[in-house]
């Protein structure tokens, strides 16, 4: 999970992806990440996959071209 991009709605103050994984974790999510720099998510997309996993990647803005960067370059 990166941060929260506002498409057309004001940001709610204090909610943050990294508060979301937080409590994602606490209710026993155990692979959650949090990826503070939306450009990393490639590089930490190969760090927790292996061949043969399914990847998908939502969200509003412009988060589908580190998904398909991630699909460029092999995982």
């Amino acid at each position: 999970m990166t941060d929260i991009y506002p498409a057309r709605e004001e940001p709610i103050q204090g909610i943050t992806g990294e508060l979301i994984v937080n409590a994602a974790k606490q209710y026993g999510h155990k692979e959650v990440h949090y990826v503070q720099d939306k450009k990393r998510v490639p590089e930490v997309l190969r760090s927790l996959t292996r061949s043969g996993d399914i990847v998908i990647t939502m969200g509003a803005g412009d988060i589908w071209k580190y998904g398909e960067e991630f699909v460029r370059s092999g995982r």
